[in-house]
């Protein structure tokens, strides 16, 4: 329970100096304060209003079982920011007018607006970020004068983590500790030979390029951000640091860039650094083209592909109508021509019938003739 008491106590220590700023205020017609101290203190109550939030929001994080106690203090406290604000805002109301009739330059007035929340990254005890962690926790708190060492010392505690956190977990939250804290940092984390050693690592570990133009990049920002820290730790890339450099590269690409970088080379002489990072770069610019035409290509070949889905489907349509009006046709044409064999089949019996009818009709007046000769000759001789 160390850090929920460290909190606690940052927030009781705020109290104080909410408690203070108040009392200030109210005996400002007692004891008149300039524009200065007035504005300084509105400044101040802005950043504590910020360090209570965060230690709120840290102790909620915590989920302790009397919870509740702390919310209503944090609320307790949030009343009393409130409460100061307007109060010094109306002393300083009180304030310009007498400092303006002084021709004094005229002041700008503040307004109740929280300041930003200081943008640096927790440090947790990697040797490659001590630098830029020790860098923007200087600009920002510990070269701040406005700022009281135990409250630089509650902002330090919040920003460290992991390893760097426990160095310094039992140190109470004074000025004095302050000092000690940020030494003990120094001491251990400013490691020049660490640092090189770890920079060193974290390059030698780069994994190995593959035939894609991330990769590459990824291997020359390892390669120039490793050569940087080195310079910066007064290693200067001589001859033999850029062998190095030049085999360890080298060892990271796919086969297809190593031959390239072989057959570009001209000579035997000893390689410059230079040149096989001017050769990466172009490697690197040639994989990403490659890339970009095969995804165009790939991309109008399923346009294409989806445009000929898109027209086989009317064009089977129009096949099958095409069909079934040609059956259409077919069926009524072998209708119509059975229908002319039927009236054809009707005629020729019609004209076979008419046929015998002539033939027995020639035949019956040729026997009414005969019939009649016969008979005249009859009577003829039956008259004799």
């Amino acid at each position: 329970m160390g850090k929920l008491d460290d909190l606690r106590g940052v927030r009781d220590m705020i109290g104080k100096k909410f408690k203070f700023y108040l009392d200030q205020a109210k005996d400002h017609a007692t004891h008149p304060m300039d524009l200065a101290t007035v504005d300084t203190y509105l400044k101040e109550v802005s950043l504590w209003s910020n360090t209570l939030d965060d230690g709120f929001q840290q102790i909620t994080i915590l989920n302790p079982s009397d919870l509740d106690d702390d919310t209503d203090a944090y609320m307790l406290l949030y009343k009393t920011v409130r409460q100061v604000s307007v109060a010094l805002r109306d002393v300083r109301n009180t304030v310009i007018p007498a400092t303006a009739t002084s021709g004094s330059t005229p002041t700008v007035v503040y307004t109740n607006v929280r300041l930003p929340k200081l943008e640096i990254q927790p440090f947790h005890g990697n040797y490659l970020e001590w630098a830029t962690f020790k860098d923007s926790f200087e600009a920002a708190v510990h070269s701040n004068a406005s700022v009281s060492k135990v409250e630089k010392f509650t902002y330090l505690k919040a920003l460290l983590k992991g390893e760097a956190g426990r160095y310094t977990a039992d140190l109470p939250l004074t000025d004095a500790h302050y000092d000690q804290a940020w030494k003990q940092l120094h001491d251990r984390y400013e490691n020049k030979r660490m640092i090189a050693f770890a920079t060193l690592d974290k390059f030698c570990s780069q994994p190995k390029a593959t035939a894609t133009s991330k990769s590459v990049k990824a291997l020359i920002d390892a390669a120039n951000r490793c050569i940087r820290s080195m310079e910066l730790l007064h290693c200067n890339l001589d001859v033999h640091a850029e062998q190095f450099y030049i085999y360890h590269i080298a060892s990271k690409l796919d086969p297809a860039a190593k031959d390239l970088w072989e057959h570009s080379l001209k000579d035997n002489d000893i390689i410059k650094l230079a040149d096989l990072i001017s050769f990466l770069e172009r490697h690197a610019m040639a994989l990403e083209n490659t890339a970009y035409v095969a995804s165009n290509q790939k991309s109008g070949s399923e346009k294409k592909t989806a445009t000929v889905h898109h027209t086989q489907a009317p064009t089977k349509k129009f096949v099958s109508h095409n069909m079934h009006t040609q059956a259409n046709y077919n069926s009524r044409r072998e209708q119509n021509y059975e229908r002319q064999q039927g009236n054809q089949q009707q005629a020729e019996h019609q004209q076979e019938r008419t046929s015998q009818v002539f033939h027995t009709q020639g035949r019956s007046e040729g026997i009414s003739s005969t019939s009649s000769n016969g008979g005249s000759s009859l009577f003829y001789n039956n008259s004799e």
